[in-house]
């Protein structure tokens, strides 16, 4: 294999494993977030509402999309 192809399979396979560190810290974060939430009904700040709102999109546009990569 010429140098260039090897560069570039080494490239790729890190960025493979650096999604998927990316989302073993997302779901972490989420269980986390999660058990601190509870279940009790309460009142949370809008921005909190928002930010969960907008990662659930953008986590589900991103599987939606997988299989087109």
């Amino acid at each position: 294999m010429k140098l260039k192809n090897l560069l570039k399979e080494a490239d790729e396979d890190h960025e493979v494993k650096m999604v998927q560190q990316q989302l073993l810290v997302i779901a972490r974060a989420a269980v986390e977030l999660s058990q601190k939430v509870g279940t009790m009904e309460k009142n949370l700040p809008a921005w909190i509402q928002g930010h969960i709102a907008q990662a659930e999109v953008y986590i589900n546009q991103a599987n939606a999309g997988y299989h087109e990569l």
